[in-house]
């Protein structure tokens, strides 16, 4: 059996985009809106629950077909821990993977290879790191997370001080923030 297998899939795309300026989920890269792009790593994954965070825009529709469940955040001015202490509400499995809505290049075997530290950890946090940055995708056992402090716009991040890390391409780990993000990416 998998980790995968007693995992809860956490999609966290209920951000204000307040940096952007407008929902920066929505703008095609490369012909999708950005948030459809995790998809294809996720696909060929067997999750026991799969749940994306959101609030109610038009690109969830695409989540919904890919059988995720779509649950609306109606408070997220809160911040990333809104969303995360909602799906865990609704979490019905031993584990959680994270993912932002806003990094479109994670891969599957990048999924992987933090599955495979997860379990060789037994547990605990796992994330993933690239050059100077440490976090999602991650995973946590959910009696660690439930246990976490999670408040305002810092979602888990005290945890992922502590956790074992699962390097990561520079492009996988890359997320869009500003409208400049994505003329970076139509540049490389």
């Amino acid at each position: 059996m998998t980790a995968f297998a007693e995992t809860t899939l956490i999609v966290l795309g209920a951000g204000l985009s307040s940096r952007f300026g407008s929902d920066k989920l929505v703008f095609a890269l490369q012909g999708k809106p950005v948030a459809t792009h995790l998809l294809a790593a996720i696909g060929p994954l067997h999750f026991a629950q799969k749940l994306l965070i959101a609030r109610g825009q038009p690109w969830t529709r695409h989540f919904a077909e890919a059988a995720l469940e779509v649950i609306h955040n109606s408070t997220p001015e809160v911040g990333q821990s809104s969303s995360l202490r909602l799906a865990l509400s609704r979490s019905l499995a031993r584990n959680i993977l994270v993912m932002l809505a806003d990094m479109p290049f994670v891969s599957t075997a990048h999924l992987q290879a933090i599955e495979d530290a997860f379990m060789r950890n037994e547990g605990g946090v796992v994330a993933s790191t690239s050059a100077d940055q440490c976090g999602p995708p991650a995973m946590f056992g959910r009696s660690i997370l439930e246990k976490a402090s999670l408040v305002g716009d810092h979602g888990a991040r005290a945890l992922l001080k502590q956790a074992r890390t699962v390097s990561a391409d520079v492009k996988e780990m890359y997320d869009i923030d500003y409208p400049a993000d994505l003329l970076d990416i139509g540049a490389r």
